[in-house]
């Protein structure tokens, strides 16, 4: 009988397959007036909204793009954010 930790890699194996890569990150802008929080980062069903930019005083669409992909592909590194 496979134990849990072999299930759970299993499942992500089986994830990673039909999805591709684990954390995706696009531009999502919001109404709430913060420019630093329009990026959404997803991963099956968790999903958050990273606060990217935040020493930016003022950020464009494209700026915020830019920012999403980079912490998309730190994410999928594997490197703890």
């Amino acid at each position: 009988m496979p134990t849990d930790q072999e299930i759970e890699e299993a499942q992500q194996e089986s994830w990673e397959k039909v999805f591709g890569k684990r954390w995706s990150c696009f531009y999502d802008p919001t109404m709430n007036e913060n420019w630093h929080d329009d990026v959404r980062c997803t991963s099956g069903a968790k999903s958050y909204r990273p606060i990217l930019l935040a020493d930016w005083g003022f950020v464009t669409e494209e700026d915020m793009r830019a920012a999403g992909q980079d912490y998309e592909n730190h994410l999928n590194s594997g490197v703890k954010p």
